[in-house]
């Protein structure tokens, strides 16, 4: 059996679990904003004008494309998935930087 091999002692060795932890948290942070990103209509409007109705049709329209009387849009649906797909890539991407930091 070969030597185990070691990481030497240097000047942020005591602060590299802090920055492991930083690093994993904010690729977290920032892949939900990117897979929550096609709410952010509704949920302001649902905010702003207090009318919760309106902003789950918009988060309906902007996240399949039906609106009343339609169908669903494939075109949404795609880039819906697609930007959730991307949110949760960052955010395990995220874990990965901070499993090899």
């Amino acid at each position: 059996m070969g030597k185990k091999k070691h990481r030497k002692a240097g000047i942020f060795s005591k602060a590299r679990g802090a920055v492991k932890s930083v690093v994993n948290i904010t690729f977290k942070i920032v892949g939900a904003v990117v897979a929550l990103s096609p709410t952010y209509r509704g949920l302001g409007n649902m905010i702003s004008s207090k009318d919760l109705q309106a902003g789950a049709k918009d988060i309906l329209f902007d996240v399949t494309g039906i609106s009343e009387g339609t169908g669903p849009d494939i075109g949404a649906i795609v880039k819906t998935g697609f930007t959730v797909g991307g949110g949760l890539f960052i955010a395990w991407l995220g874990g990965q930087v901070a499993k090899h930091l």
